[in-house]
């Protein structure tokens, strides 16, 4: 698997983009799991379902109308959206132990609360697998974005597709998202969720 190319701007924060992606003033490098994510990757798989006002960071989401699988969200986070989210509920986590959920798993925020995220919202959380590497997804996402969003009167797009094995399986097996900052800095990323 080759390793994330780091792009340069102002700021000390690296900024991952994978082979032939390019960002203002950046190179790209290979992904984590040593494939590359599509341009379809980041398109809604069906129309999606708006979320009305100013009510949530998640502006628009997809959920598979047959097993109720979320599979793809775009969020736009501001500065007046940050360090106002909320933790996962106890319905929320009921909700998710009725996927395909393991043992090991964990509920997981897609859109971090520091972002703005709702643990209240099925919209917004997933079955976090053992092997999801929250680390890279916290800095690519959570990280860059919080302080992209903080040092500028710009905004955030994230956008979140999931991938499933079958078309039957509620838990992805892999996230590929696109982070594009308030800078024009665009990170995207594929993160195996076994």
């Amino acid at each position: 698997a080759g390793r994330a190319g780091v792009c340069g701007s102002d700021r000390s924060a690296e900024v991952r983009l994978p082979v032939g992606r390019r960002s203002a003033g950046g190179r790209g490098g290979g992904q984590r799991d040593g494939s590359m994510a599509e341009d379809d990757d980041f398109e809604a798989p069906m129309e999606p379902t708006m979320i009305p006002g100013n009510l949530d960071v998640v502006k628009q989401y997809c959920q598979n109308p047959t097993n109720g699988r979320l599979e793809w969200i775009q969020a736009e986070i501001r500065k007046n959206n940050l360090n106002k989210g909320s933790d996962i509920t106890d319905e929320m986590e009921d909700y998710l132990d009725n996927m395909d959920m393991n043992p090991m798993d964990e509920p997981g925020m897609v859109i971090h609360k520091t972002l703005g995220g709702k643990g209240d919202n099925f919209w917004n959380i997933f079955a976090e697998g053992k092997t999801f590497d929250r680390d890279v997804y916290d800095n690519d996402v959570l990280s860059q974005v919080y302080h992209g969003v903080n040092d500028s009167n710009g905004f955030a797009t994230v956008t979140v597709r999931f991938k499933f094995k079958n078309p039957e399986t509620t838990k992805p097996f892999k996230l590929a998202y696109r982070v594009e900052l308030p800078n024009g800095d665009i990170i995207e990323n594929d993160l195996l969720n076994a």
